[in-house]
């Protein structure tokens, strides 16, 4: 009988730990930084459209709500770091549309190519880079403690397989398509702006 009492209550303590640490697939929604602030803007001109560029501090990011921060002058290079695609609905009811997203892997190749730009950028933790043009985004979210660098080139990528995976031109059933890394620590992607 003690046997017994004691492996329920082992595993009333393993089921604890499980929750406690065992993401909610709720918290892992972008609208997190529905309350960012934005601390830096620019445009970029491709032909008459305007893309904007943009770093967003969010505050409510899942890494600030539920971890402590962890202070670091460590920048990480993650341009070649592997993450899983997914659709979802998180940002609204339509997808966006597929020549508003060509219209932003546009600016990038502008930004990319003009030879004034690295071909990286840095996101600070808890902020979000994002290039917006009418209906469509495409984001890079630092969950992290360090600052990352990402490259033009996947941000263009990664999004772009986005689109197509996850905003067919026909029956589009999603407004988001992301590419979370397998830490959690950061995501990239396209959605409906």
């Amino acid at each position: 009988m003690k046997l017994l009492t004691s492996l329920s209550s082992f595993a009333a303590l393993a089921i604890t730990c499980h929750a406690f640490v065992s993401p909610s697939s709720a918290l892992q929604k972008r609208d997190v930084c529905a309350d960012g602030i934005v601390t830096s803007t620019s445009t970029i001109a491709v032909g008459d459209k305007i893309v904007d560029v943009s770093t967003v501090n969010c505050p409510a990011s899942i890494k600030s709500r539920f971890a402590s921060k962890r202070e670091s002058s460590v920048t990480v290079n993650v341009c070649d770091a592997m993450c899983s695609n997914s659709c979802n609905s998180d940002s609204g009811n339509q997808a966006p549309s597929q020549s508003d997203c060509g219209t932003i892997v546009n600016a990038i190749e502008i930004m990319s190519g003009s030879g004034t730009m690295d071909s990286t950028f840095n996101v600070e933790p808890d902020d979000m880079m994002q290039l917006t043009y009418n209906t469509c985004r495409f984001f890079f979210e630092n969950m992290s403690g360090n600052t990352l660098e990402y490259c033009w080139d996947a941000l263009s990528d990664m999004a772009s397989a986005a689109v197509t995976e996850c905003f067919p031109s026909t029956q589009t059933l999603y407004s988001e398509g992301l590419c979370q890394a397998s830490s959690g620590m950061w995501a990239v992607g396209a959605a409906h702006a």
